[in-house]
């Protein structure tokens, strides 16, 4: 986690405009079984990938490239992802890539 944080604030620092929203009500179209699983997904993408490199902002890709991203990074076997994982992260992913959560 300290890794993770330290990551975001060193984008932070360095000017970046890396957009990794929080999820928010709004975006969980008021569901807050949806909006726990943004945040999880969220905090997957957070702690696992930035293990590894800087993360990119979440509009960087459309759905369709940010699934095939994490199926990339699977099949090369460069993150350990269960199903349910894959599941909350591309959900957050495709979910917050749109413009409208700004």
């Amino acid at each position: 986690m300290r890794r993770a944080a330290l990551a975001l604030l060193v984008l932070a620092a360095a000017g970046c405009a890396v957009r990794i929203p929080e999820p928010t009500r709004e975006m969980a179209d008021g569901d807050e079984t949806v909006l726990a699983e943004l945040k999880a997904g969220r905090e997957l993408y957070v702690n696992k990938c930035s293990g590894c490199h800087a993360l990119h902002g979440v509009d960087r890709y459309d759905d369709a490239r940010w699934t095939a991203q994490v199926d990339e990074m699977l099949r090369l076997k460069k993150v350990k992802l269960r199903g349910e994982e894959r599941r909350l992260l591309l959900r957050y992913l495709t979910r917050a890539n749109d413009p409208g959560w700004k």
